[in-house]
């Protein structure tokens, strides 16, 4: 009258991983100029260097694309002193 368990009470074995489990993906790292939000690097999607700095609402840190709006979270911030923006900005 019940249904039946496992010997280990469904609990997986201790010290025992599959191949899949051993093998994590790289931290995603973006490089941000501090001052101004200008991330290093091209957009996945588009290809363009017009990514900046973007915080989502439960506080995960990732950039977004102004070029085309595509936007994607990374792991691991890496701070670069300093306030450049690509020239072609029009900001700077």
């Amino acid at each position: 009258a019940g249904t039946k368990r496992s010997a280990s009470g469904g609990a997986r074995r201790v010290g025992r991983t599959t191949a899949s489990e051993g093998v994590s993906a790289p931290a995603k790292t973006i490089q941000v100029y501090r001052i101004s939000g200008y991330v290093l690097g091209p957009c996945e999607k588009c290809g363009k260097e017009e990514r900046a700095l973007l915080m989502f609402e439960d506080y995960g840190m990732g950039w977004e694309c102004l070029a085309c709006g595509h936007s994607d979270r990374v792991d691991r911030v890496e701070w670069i002193e300093g306030d450049k923006l690509p020239p072609d900005w029009g900001l700077g």
